[in-house]
């Protein structure tokens, strides 16, 4: 390894570890803040919704390390047309996952509140709007699959960690919006998190767009890209099946037989999970 790549390495390394710093401190003064401004029944609400919308992305979120490997390749071998293939057949898959996945939530909007999870009768309409904001920013996060792993990919790690970073500084002020309200604390708050994840996506289509346009534009649609993209990714998916059903699998469980109140002492704990 040459000298200029030792540099990059150090460097990258250097905003990821400065992205995860800012991440877990900004993590657990929001968390405060919301479950303040929130109340333990409405924060228990928020995360059993979210999480339940979560679950189902299992497979779409697995495939991005496959996506990652399959652009890496072609960034490696500076062969474009392999480069072009990859993103336009990534794109394809997660536009039409994406599209897949929300109708099917949506479609069973109804059972899952009102059959599968415990939700008190006074949160139920509450809960309706919440899962349709979490299929909006699910679905969001979803079509940025593949435009974030092309920013890995290329190595993009100071625009990664920048991203982050404002994601948490933005949700820290959005916690802190919820000191001014009065009431319908929780649909403004998860409405302002999905005009985040929409802006994400504005900022990350525009980034690729300007500095990798060559990558973006061209390519086809061929079975075979495919096909590889969504073997190599079998593993991927079983083992985020796997830990889905470990982790929003129980916060289902919890809900199914406890109060929503339940929910926000496991959703801290998850939260504290996370830092390890």
């Amino acid at each position: 390894m040459d000298a200029l790549q030792t540099g990059c390495v150090h460097i990258n390394t250097m905003f990821l570890a400065t992205r995860t710093l800012v991440s877990l401190s900004v993590s657990f003064y929001t968390t405060r803040i919301v479950i303040q401004q929130l109340g333990a029944a409405d924060y228990g609400l928020f995360n059993i919704i979210y999480g339940v919308v979560t679950f189902f992305t299992f497979v779409v979120t697995a495939m991005n390390d496959s996506v990652q490997r399959y652009i890496a390749i072609g960034v490696g071998s500076q062969k474009i047309s392999v480069i072009r293939d990859a993103v336009k057949n990534s794109m394809f898959i997660f536009v039409i996952s994406a599209f897949i996945l929300a109708v099917c939530l949506l479609l069973a909007r109804g059972v899952i509140i009102h059959n599968i999870l415990n939700i008190p009768k006074d949160s139920i309409e509450n809960a309706s709007v919440l899962y349709l904001v979490a299929v909006f920013s699910i679905t969001i996060l979803i079509i940025q699959t593949p435009l974030n792993a092309m920013v890995l990919a290329y190595e993009k790690m100071s625009f990664y960690a920048y991203m982050m970073i404002f994601e948490m500084v933005a949700k820290m002020s959005m916690a802190l919006l919820l000191t001014l309200l009065e009431k319908d604390k929780v649909i403004v708050y998860s409405i302002l998190l999905g005009s985040i994840s929409f802006f994400n996506l504005l900022v990350y289509l525009c980034y690729c767009l300007i500095c990798f346009k060559k990558s973006m534009f061209g390519g086809r649609i061929k079975f075979r890209v495919l096909k590889e993209i969504s073997t190599f990714s079998f593993w991927n998916i079983f083992g985020n099946f796997s830990y889905m059903c470990r982790v929003q699998g129980v916060n289902i469980v919890i809900n199914m037989f406890y109060a929503i109140a339940v929910n926000a002492a496991y959703a801290i704990s998850i939260t504290v999970f996370k830092c390890n």
